[in-house]
């Protein structure tokens, strides 16, 4: 059991006591199944990206409060350091969170032209602002991405389901989700 999957198990624990939710209630709210939530819960997995995202909508907070170790007075994140996400195509790193987060996307050569990071609709409020630091990338709602290349920027209410794809080889993605105040 490594530190990241540790702590995940013992935030989602956690949360899902706070919300006096059994297993099998966060199982029917996340679409994610019992057996994955106990074995998640003792340390024991590493999720991917789409169980992240459904386990943090259903439980109405942030992937950085699931996953994110305890702030410090000074935090220093090395180039490919950070909690560690796979989707199917892409590759995610939480670097922060306060009132936002900062994810860095990888969509690696051969991982494009796929259906790419397909995302559930995030609690109202909730605004992403996507960066291509390189490559090109088809980013937005699931209905209507736009093409973006090295250099753009797009920001959009993400309480809709929504898409990421790598788009001619590979692309690296800056996305900061930005969460309402509680």
């Amino acid at each position: 059991m490594d530190d990241a999957s540790a702590r995940l198990g013992a935030a989602l624990r956690r949360l899902r006591e706070s919300r006096s939710m059994s297993l099998s209630e966060l199982a029917r709210a996340s679409g994610v199944a019992k057996a994955t939530l106990s074995t998640l819960e003792a340390g024991a997995a590493n999720p991917t990206l789409d169980t992240i995202n459904a386990l943090s909508s259903a439980l109405h907070v942030s992937m950085g409060e699931l996953l994110a170790p305890a702030a410090s007075a000074v935090t220093v994140v090395r180039a490919g350091e950070g909690a560690p996400i796979r989707g199917a195509s892409v590759t995610a790193r939480l670097v922060d969170q306060l009132d936002v987060e900062e994810v860095h996307l990888e969509f690696a050569l051969g991982q494009v032209g796929t259906d790419g990071q397909r995302s559930p609709a995030h609690p109202p409020g909730v605004i992403e602002h996507v960066f291509v630091a390189e490559g090109r990338a088809r980013v937005g709602p699931s209905d209507d991405p736009v093409e973006l290349g090295t250099g753009d920027y797009l920001r959009m209410q993400a309480s809709e389901p929504h898409v990421y794809e790598g788009i001619d080889g590979p692309a690296r993605l800056i996305l900061v989700m930005q969460y309402p105040r509680r």
